[in-house]
């Protein structure tokens, strides 16, 4: 070829500009985030920073311990401190990160109704919030609140707010509900509170139907009591007595006793006499 270009010298830069141009397309495209726009003043970059808290996805209230960086949550663990969980969680508790970074969570205020509900921004959505309760102050039984059950000053917080509005309706809505627990403990003890289970103290254990392994009040606390009723102590260990077949232990295996679900009222008054 002619002006010192010659074939060898061609296919070296025709390979080196292709290697260049498949480098490029496969690196990833540049992003400029921010993810604090004031950070705290003992802040370091690129060290996590752990936080005590209350999970909040049951009525259990386990200690939790959330590890974050950069102002974002990225691990919950349970809190060894805690007196609850002592530093267990359920699947309810390891899958909070699931439901905050959720791509169905609503990332702005919605209004209308049915088909017709647009996205609005924060500040429309406020204003809309404080025209409405404007509207509805002195109006009784004009603000229903409707939530999952608060613990702490929040309730109070409520109560007062509600009042200061001219009156309303504040209503706790629980999937795991244990009003007739509490009722059952007011009757029989005088305390209208939900008891605390003491089952690792227990010698025998009659169950009639509480889930107490995987889903009733605490199962993460109950475990770990069952869990210690349930090991050899001074050469005995406790007994259980119960209805169905609880993951992992078995329960009514090991008296080979089980109670039948359509026979459960007659065996708990057979209890009763028995005890009585």
């Amino acid at each position: 070829m002619k002006k010192g270009i010659n074939r060898r010298n061609f296919l070296k830069m025709s390979a080196l500009g292709g290697a260049t141009v498949v480098v490029a397309g496969c690196s990833d495209p540049i992003e400029k985030l921010i993810p604090l726009k004031l950070p705290p003043y003992d802040y370091v970059s690129g060290v996590s920073t752990h936080y005590a808290t209350t999970c909040g996805e049951c009525s259990a209230a386990c200690g939790l311990v959330v590890r974050t960086r950069e102002g974002r949550a990225i691990k919950a663990e349970g809190n060894p401190r805690h007196p609850v969980n002592e530093g267990r969680i359920c699947l309810q508790g390891q899958s909070v990160l699931q439901g905050l970074y959720s791509p169905s969570r609503a990332v702005a205020p919605v209004a209308g109704k049915s088909e017709g509900r647009l996205a609005i921004s924060w500040k429309a959505g406020k204003q809309q919030l404080a025209d409405k309760l404007k509207e509805l102050k002195g109006k009784q039984g004009g603000i229903l609140y409707l939530g999952p059950p608060r613990s702490g000053t929040f309730p109070e917080m409520l109560n007062d707010w509600l009042e200061g509005m001219g009156g309303g309706t504040s209503l706790e809505f629980d999937m795991t509900p244990v009003n007739s627990l509490k009722t059952a403990n007011r009757i029989v003890f005088g305390k209208d509170e939900i008891p605390h289970f003491a089952l690792d103290k227990a010698e025998v254990l009659i169950n009639f139907g509480a889930d107490f392994l995987e889903s009733w009040l605490n199962p993460i606390q109950l475990t770990k009591a069952y869990t210690r009723m349930h090991r050899y102590q001074d050469g005995k260990k406790g007994k259980s007595w119960g209805p169905v077949l609880q993951a992992p232990f078995g329960l009514w295996q090991e008296m080979g006793i089980p109670i039948l679900k359509d026979t459960r009222c007659y065996q708990g008054l057979l209890c009763h006499s028995i005890l009585a």
